[in-house]
């Protein structure tokens, strides 16, 4: 018998414990408990519940920038599409971004220029085509608007 726990975190756990290398035969119930309230066990256990739930105060707090991030970055992918869907040129973006601000929605200030609306231009072309390969992938023929692409099409 060995404990799991401190096995899978050996920076932390204590080389000497019994219950660490495993024990064999007769196991007292004195030496369980004497592990489990040992101060290497309990920060293994500490450790273990940082590592999966992900409830850590440095967790919690890269994941709250994370969600403050897509909350900000969000109406630039939604402007940069737009400008592109409509096929005007990057210099309208300026007078876009300043109209959504006057409608209270707050807007990343580094990614304001000409490259950046690339970057996010050039994200969603590659996403739209990921989507569009796979929906060919999964249909049986597809279309143009003239022809019926045979070499695809399943003639059974």
């Amino acid at each position: 018998m060995f404990c799991e726990v401190c096995r899978e975190y050996p920076s932390i756990a204590d080389h000497n414990s019994k219950l660490y290398e495993g024990v064999t035969g007769s196991k007292r119930i004195e030496s369980v408990q004497s592990h489990e309230s040992s101060k290497y066990h309990l920060l293994c256990i500490q450790r273990k519940e940082v590592t999966e739930k992900g409830t850590g105060p440095m967790f919690v707090a890269l994941k709250k920038q994370a969600e403050n991030m897509d909350d900000q970055l969000k109406p630039m992918f939604n402007t940069a599409f737009y400008v592109a869907k409509q096929k005007l040129p990057f210099r309208s973006l300026e007078g876009l971004i300043e109209h959504q601000e006057k409608n209270g929605i707050k807007m990343q200030t580094q990614y304001r220029n000409d490259k950046g609306y690339k970057a996010f231009v050039q994200a969603i072309a590659e996403v739209e085509k990921d989507r569009v390969y796979e929906d060919l992938k999964t249909s049986r023929c597809f279309t143009d608007g003239r022809w019926i692409h045979r070499y695809i099409c399943d003639r059974t």
